[in-house]
């Protein structure tokens, strides 16, 4: 199993924490989503 957080808005605490966590962070960037922590582990 594998985690993610997606979100409209972020800043470097979170993505550092999300890395930490080991679970994928998006982030939306216009018309498209972005994979900003590909760190990740599985559950």
């Amino acid at each position: 199993m594998y985690l993610a957080l997606a979100t409209t808005v972020s800043n470097d605490k979170l993505v550092q924490k999300a890395g930490e966590a080991g679970i994928y962070l998006l982030e939306q960037r216009g018309q498209h989503v972005e994979l900003l922590c590909g760190e990740v582990r599985t559950f």
